[in-house]
Order: structure tokens, then C-alpha cells, then sequence
């Protein structure tokens, strides 16, 4: 009985030691079909990312958002960085450059984008 007492009390031990969900997380974790909405003062725009391989802390694939601006309605491609639980996302192709994700667990992801006179609010769920 006072072995299981001491298994019990280590297991509890190293559980409260070991890093959170979001800190845990890991690229290849992010890996698949996301989608959500950029909340815009006239209109919600659609979002959808496809994020279609990871290597180390890197993720890589597509990114596409509804929408009347230069960079809307087309699949741009991006690569990204995770750290602890933020997503730095690297999009050259459109106006904004980059999206800066918070993990707010492992099947969502929050930003904000700064726009020409607003921030816009930018989520997304993972589906698969």
C-alpha cells in the first residue's frame, strides 16, 4: 500500500510539472484544414488555411480570405513559425505580410490584422 501511495504522489508530481497544452504544442500538431473568419466593421470574410506540412518548429501551405482586397479570393501561400504558443505566419504575397496567431488551444487560433484604419478581429478552428 505505501509503494502505490508513492507511485501516486510522483505521478501527481511530474503531472503538475509538465508543460501545458499550448506550450507542448507542436508544428506537425497544426498540420491540416483550418477555418474560421475575419471580422471586418461591414462584413464577416471567410478564412481558410490548409497547412500542409511541418519540419521542427516550421509549418508551411495556404492561406485563403474572402473578400474585395488584392490579396481576397485567391490560395497564398505561407510559411510559419511556432513558438511557445504563437504562430507567426509569413505571407509575401499579400498586402499585410504577416499574421501573428495566438494558440488559444490546439484546434484554435486568433489574430489581429491592422487594416488601412481598423483592427480586425481574425479566427480560426481546426476542421481535419
Amino acid at each position: 500500500m505505501r509503494q502505490m501511495i508513492i507511485v501516486v504522489v510522483v505521478l501527481c508530481a511530474y503531472a503538475l510539472m509538465s508543460p501545458g497544452t499550448a506550450s507542448a504544442l507542436e508544428a506537425k500538431a497544426l498540420v491540416g484544414e483550418w477555418q474560421g473568419e475575419l471580422e471586418n466593421l461591414q462584413r464577416n470574410d471567410k478564412v481558410y488555411i490548409s497547412a500542409k506540412s511541418s519540419v521542427g518548429d516550421e509549418v508551411s501551405g495556404t492561406i485563403y480570405i474572402a473578400g474585395k482586397l488584392a490579396h481576397n479570393n485567391k490560395n497564398l501561400p505561407f510559411t510559419g513559425t511556432l513558438a511557445d504558443s504563437t504562430l507567426t505566419m509569413s505571407v509575401p504575397s499579400a498586402d499585410f505580410g504577416s499574421i501573428t496567431f495566438q494558440l488559444v488551444s490546439e484546434k484554435r487560433m486568433e489574430a489581429t490584422l491592422q487594416g488601412r484604419n481598423k483592427t480586425n478581429t481574425l479566427w480560426v478552428e481546426k476542421k481535419k
